[in-house]
């Protein structure tokens, strides 16, 4: 099940609690309900099972909606309640509203893919002390910089104008010539990357040019990634003349970021921490040539190879059996 399946949950018909009932209903129920502004997470889950007392099965602790519909929220105040009633502990955001609905957008994404069983992270905080995203292991904690999102998004808007768009581009860099033969719809210039991806970025990068306040800093970055995709795939097919690295599997979504974060989470909770740690030594020359198929940074070390994969099955990519064939030897997390 991949992202595109968590998505068409928008879709599915919604039904509005004015009240609850009390009948015993079963814990493994899937309900999708309609959360206005008056309705807390808490009230939710309390519309599935209203009265511990009237389902033997389980605690009432222990049993939530196993598909949420994701509401935005307005406060602060209700964010860290929204992140608590999905397992969060310890949530601190600051005051960035923003950055804490795209946290929990997420959540509830890995909440519905796993119907409700899911590992959550127990401490979520906002810092400047790293790029993006990191998970600590040892603190179980989730650290997020949002200024990192921010300063990014400056770098792919002067990248996209000044290496794609400017006259200059066509002669100036392989990404600007390729991106001036896209407008007049011709991608054979770079035959050995997919089409239909290399078609994704085309599309994806006129649309931020027609419209970059559509897009938030989060989804910059998804941009962002994919052009390094396609630019790392061209270096890679200039230094292996490798014809089988036909797409990038970077991109897929803009909670990408928190996907990986969640790999290392679940890889660092099923061993134990010597096991764990022994994942960052360097690859071998093998499995390095198989983890580079997924991503540059996956060829890091195994731990990175393992979340980059992760992150890319979650976005619905199917990828090649060596690749597969890694992360089963890495132990990945396996999907449901």
């Amino acid at each position: 099940m991949g992202i595109d399946a968590l998505q068409g949950l928008n879709s599915a018909p919604l039904q509005t609690f004015k009240s609850y009932t009390t009948t015993p209903v079963q814990p493994n129920s899937v309900f999708t309900v309609q959360r206005n502004a008056a309705t807390t997470f808490a009230q939710l889950c309390q519309a599935v099972v209203p009265d511990a007392k009237a389902v033997q099965t389980a605690p009432s602790t222990e049993l939530k909606p196993s598909r949420i519909e994701f509401t935005p929220a307005g406060s602060m105040d209700e964010a860290a309640e929204y992140a608590q009633n999905l397992g969060v502990e310890n949530y601190n955001m600051g005051d960035d509203l923003e950055t804490a609905n795209y946290v929990n957008e997420a959540l509830t994404n890995l909440h519905n893919l796993y119907g409700g069983d899911v590992n959550m992270f127990p401490n979520i905080e906002v810092t400047d002390t790293v790029e993006f995203f990191i998970y600590n292991s040892d603190s179980k904690t989730l650290k997020i910089n949002p200024q990192g999102f921010a300063e990014n998004r400056q770098e792919t808007d002067q990248f996209i104008k000044e290496s794609m768009v400017a006259e200059s581009a066509n002669k100036n860099g392989a990404i600007g010539a390729w991106y001036h033969r896209a407008l007049k719809g011709d991608f054979d210039m770079v035959d050995y990357i997919d089409k239909d991806f290399q078609k994704e970025v085309f599309d994806t990068v006129q649309a931020y040019l027609e419209n970059p306040d559509s897009f938030d800093d989060f989804e910059a970055t998804e941009l962002e990634a994919m052009l390094c995709d396609m630019t790392n795939l061209s270096v890679r097919f200039r230094s292996t003349g490798n014809l089988t690295f036909e797409r990038g599997y970077a991109s897929g979504s803009k909670f990408s970021w928190i996907y990986h974060e969640y790999a290392h989470r679940l890889q660092s909770e099923s061993m134990d921490s010597g096991e764990y740690r022994h994942g960052i030594r360097e690859m071998s020359k093998a499995d390095k040539a198989i983890a580079m198929r997924i991503t540059e940074y996956a060829g890091k070390n195994y731990n990175e190879f393992t979340a980059e994969t992760y992150k890319a099955l979650i976005n619905g990519h199917k990828l090649p059996e060596d690749v597969m064939a890694l992360y089963k030897k890495c132990n990945g997390p396996q999907l449901p």
